[in-house]
């Protein structure tokens, strides 16, 4: 049973989580969201979000936070990675999720069925899907409303689990995010915003499962403190850059100081990937496995 905290997170913030497969126009919803240039969009259906990437944008004095994870199919991550990297993104909203936005060309690959279950088992719940709003990306007819019924109607006579998710979502919103050499005004990608933050602005309700809270949990401790590292390495990244205006027992002191952060990061991101193995197992036996076995996530 879902823990839905109304003032889980600070007044006024809200956690969007984009989900989809690689080339569904994922990182793309994510720069229309935030009208900034932060995701890296790709042109060739190739996964650009190696890392869960995120922003934030102010409308009408609410802050949203989007977080882009990693994409079902191509990205190229061993079973750690992935492991890590979706532990990376539970921790980016441990304060709760105002709407998962379930990115989809239309039609369900076995990936994107597979990606839904496991977070569904391990990391949320069966209600998941009321805070889930799927968004139908590349549909030209997006401003006409009765083409885009007919479409919901499509997705609903199609059997298994596009059906279900369609008939339990708490909406399906059609937009069309064309690029400025396919739009020139980008017409497209403002009025399918439009049209998002008209929802997005209803959505006001909290969803923060007892799975995710028992999973940052356990791994808060150890991202917290790699995250201190990493900025730590960037601080001596900088004095390195100045090694002109350092003595030769400093700069000794610096590499060798980078050298035992950068284990130890890899030994916190091993052990984060683990603990989130463990989490799996329990909730969903066989189930990353069965991921791994039929689908290239990895």
């Amino acid at each position: 049973m879902a823990l839905v905290l109304k003032q889980a997170v600070p007044k006024g913030e809200r956690n969007i989580l984009l989900l989809g497969r690689t080339g569904s126009g994922k990182s793309a919803l994510g720069n229309v969201l935030s009208e900034k240039n932060t995701f890296v969009e790709s042109e060739f259906g190739v996964s650009q979000t190696k890392n869960f990437e995120r922003e934030s944008f102010v409308l009408d004095d609410i802050t949203y936070r989007v977080i882009d994870t990693i994409g079902v199919g191509d990205t190229k991550l061993t079973p750690q990675e992935v492991l890590f990297k979706i532990a990376d993104a539970c921790y980016a909203v441990r304060t709760g999720v105002t709407q998962v936005l379930f990115v989809t060309g239309g039609k369900l690959t076995d990936e994107e069925i597979l990606t839904f279950a496991l977070l569904r088992s391990v990391i949320f719940d069966q209600d998941i899907l009321k805070f889930t709003t799927i968004v139908r990306t590349r549909f030209s007819s997006f401003m006409k409303p009765e083409k885009c019924e007919e479409d919901i109607e499509r997705m609903l006579s199609e059997n298994g689990e596009l059906q279900q998710m369609v008939s339990s979502c708490n909406r399906v919103i059609h937009v069309n995010n064309l690029t400025m050499e396919e739009d020139s005004q980008l017409i497209g990608r403002t009025n399918s915003r439009m049209k998002l933050m008209l929802h997005l602005r209803g959505c006001t309700t909290t969803y923060r499962p007892m799975e995710l809270d028992r999973l940052n949990e356990r791994i808060s401790g150890y991202l917290t403190e790699k995250q201190q590292l990493e900025t730590r390495l960037k601080e001596i990244e900088v004095r390195m850059a100045e090694k002109d205006k350092l003595n030769e027992q400093l700069l000794t002191k610096l590499i060798a100081e980078k050298e035992r952060s950068e284990k130890r990061i890899s030994q916190l991101k091993a052990t984060v990937a683990a603990t989130t193995s463990r989490q799996v197992e329990e909730k969903a036996p066989g189930l990353f496995a069965r991921m791994r076995e039929s689908c290239s996530i990895i």
